[in-house]
């Protein structure tokens, strides 16, 4: 079964789930992910994990990762637009960033306070003609930007008080050929990919139980990959993320074609034979997977992986993606159709276990 991997990825980018704030994502996500899944499961620190069952008594285990958190912000104070204002007087956000925000990008744009229900917010900037000499040259200051929304001290206190999560505006833009941008494409084209590669294997005779663990918290440290496969214990798994994608100004050993097909990470933090089966599983099955040198650790979740409890078996998988880490994440649809193919090619002709 192949199920619409546009409208999967904005529904899930639609989603918010600042780093530490995942727990409150597991209906919309058994929505989208259970129809392909036989049972969910949500733990305390906001891992999602959904298992396809084999029906073989002692079947081993096979994970998929993609964390489900994504870069943000949470409010730190509410400052009134005047000094010495009432609870009357309009009222700006301050706030800190959550996981690398590029904040070069902060000044204007526009976000979503998700506090008693959402309110649509703007980061303030000053415009050039009040920019003072040598303003425009330098990074903004953090503690200078707020979020103006509209509202009043009295109704922010009562609707986002302090420790509010806060994401980019979710708004999908299609571009050209079968590209999108927007927000938390990483790593929720991931997401996307494991759900598309589950709804392929909806009729196929497996050999083992297949887990998909959308992971709490990788942008801030991992602890979701570290809980999550310490709990289920996988005989091997395949942790999914994004890669960056070659564009003019990005150096070519460390980046991939965008729309080249997923890319593997050849890593010490890997499992050399594991990931030679993937490797030499796509060559033969002529599926595209590009090739990319980390050599001591991939900055993904299969560094964590790896080295749980006695150590799991892991390939990294990698979607092209450009602009990470900002409002405008660019990946090509063809590149997580592939992903989910492969996947689920591995997955059904036994080359997992």
């Amino acid at each position: 079964m192949e199920i619409d991997i546009q409208k999967l990825i904005a529904e899930l980018c639609a989603i918010p789930t600042v780093s530490g704030f995942e727990k409150s994502a597991a209906d919309a996500l058994d929505k989208l992910a259970l129809p392909y899944f036989d049972e969910a499961m949500h733990t305390p620190v906001g891992n999602h994990i959904y298992v396809k069952r084999c029906g073989k008594p002692g079947a081993k285990k096979f994970l998929l990762d993609a964390h489900i958190d994504e870069i943000g912000f949470l409010i730190r104070d509410i400052v009134p637009s005047v000094e010495n204002g009432g609870d009357d007087t309009r009222g700006f956000l301050g706030f800190v960033t959550v996981g690398g925000v590029d904040t070069r990008l902060l000044p204007s744009t526009q976000v979503t306070v998700w506090g008693k229900r959402p309110i649509g917010g703007v980061i303030t900037s000053t415009p050039p003609h009040l920019q003072k000499g040598g303003d425009a040259d330098k990074l903004p200051a953090l503690e200078k930007l707020y979020i103006d929304t509209g509202f009043t001290v009295a109704e922010l206190r009562e609707l986002a008080p302090i420790g509010t999560p806060v994401t980019f505006t979710s708004q999908i833009t299609e571009l050209k050929n079968g590209r999108i941008a927007g927000k938390s494409l990483d790593d929720k084209s991931c997401v996307a990919a494991i759900i598309a590669a589950a709804a392929l294997l909806n009729d196929a005779e497996l050999d083992c139980d297949v887990y998909a663990l959308f992971s709490a918290m990788e942008e801030t440290g991992g602890t979701g990959a570290v809980t999550g496969t310490f709990g289920l214990k996988p005989d091997c798994a395949i942790a999914l993320d994004v890669d960056f994608a070659r564009g003019p100004d990005t150096p070519r050993h460390k980046s991939v074609a965008l729309g080249g097909g997923p890319s593997v990470s050849i890593s010490m933090a890997t499992d050399r034979a594991f990931t030679g089966r993937l490797v030499e599983f796509a060559k033969t099955k002529e599926m595209k997977l590009q090739t990319i040198v980390e050599a001591t650790y991939t900055g993904t979740n299969g560094d964590h992986i790896h080295l749980t409890g006695e150590g799991v078996p892991v390939a990294v998988m990698s979607i092209p993606l450009r602009y990470m880490h900002s409002c405008a994440e660019v990946i090509d649809l063809a590149d997580v159709r592939m992903t989910a193919e492969l996947i689920a090619a591995f997955i059904r002709e036994g080359g997992a276990i």
